[in-house]
């Protein structure tokens, strides 16, 4: 599994990443939660989608929020981008509408 660092330039950040060897992604159809497990060696993942989704981590199912704010609730998170994760743990994805998604996985 790839190294999550920024780049350098003669220790200048270029703000740029390296590209994941571990990459998972596909449709989401929407209204429809898929769930999967973060593979082994995994500390970050990095998502990118064509249209908004929640998220749900630790084997929740995800679900799209409805209703009233509430304080105290755990609802599934809109669009993340770089999220510390652990690998073996459950993560679920659904989205409102139709859309493709990648999630790139990287090391420590």
């Amino acid at each position: 599994m790839t190294e999550l660092s920024i780049r350098t330039n003669n220790r200048i950040s270029t703000g740029s990443i390296s590209f994941s060897d571990t990459v998972f992604g596909g449709d989401l159809v929407a209204n429809t939660a898929i769930s999967g497990i973060i593979p082994p060696g995994a500390d970050f993942i990095i998502f990118s989608c064509t249209g908004d989704f929640f998220v749900s981590y630790g084997g929740a199912t995800a679900a799209i929020p409805t209703g009233s704010p509430t304080q105290g609730i755990i609802v599934s998170e809109l669009n993340p981008s770089v999220r510390n994760v652990v690998a073996g743990e459950g993560i679920s994805i659904i989205a409102p509408s139709d859309c493709k998604i990648t999630v790139a996985f990287y090391t420590k």
